[in-house]
């Protein structure tokens, strides 16, 4: 995956003035590697023999089952191990800086741009407004403003209702 840095705000020119360009710098790169879950279930002949359809019906469902919660934890790693380097669990990833998904020292691909996405404050309205407040201010390559709003709010399981209070 590729990213491009953008470009600074535009300037003012005279009317038939020169246009003044700019080159876009290469941003991080990183590479997904894709990893295979399998697993498999034996029905027997004997299980046929002793009438266990039940089970012999329920397997499929099973398996079925068994490899979303494998898809849901790997997903949920990303974020379980976001604050250990090179992640964890069945999420092993290194971003483009080397960080982990939760740093205090993102750096942009030039270096002149460090920026953090970890807070280790306590989960408060006030200090929610201040995370907020923070990341509306983040920063692309180029030193710009990026326009988003924050609309996801992920927590431990300990802070379900102490954030269910607050928003």
């Amino acid at each position: 995956d590729t990213s491009l840095s953008g470009y600074s705000q535009l300037e003012e020119t005279p009317e038939l003035g020169a246009i003044k360009y700019e080159d876009a710098a290469p941003g991080w790169e990183v590479t997904y590697t894709h990893k295979k879950f399998a697993k498999g279930a034996a029905i027997s002949q004997e299980m046929i023999d002793d009438n266990k359809w039940n089970m012999v019906r329920r397997t499929p469902k099973a398996l079925a089952l068994s490899k979303m919660r494998t898809l849901e934890t790997a997903g949920a790693d990303v974020f379980n191990y976001g604050f250990v380097a090179g992640g964890g669990g069945k999420a092993k990833f290194v971003g483009g800086d080397s960080q982990p998904l939760f740093s205090a020292s993102h750096v942009n691909r030039a270096g002149d741009i460090t920026q953090s996405n970890r807070t280790t404050a306590p989960l408060t309205q006030s200090n929610l407004q201040t995370v907020i407040a923070a990341m509306k201010k983040r920063l692309d390559s180029k030193g710009q403003i990026i326009e988003f709003q924050p609309s996801i709010l992920l927590v431990p399981t300990e802070l379900e209702f102490t954030a269910r209070i607050i928003l």
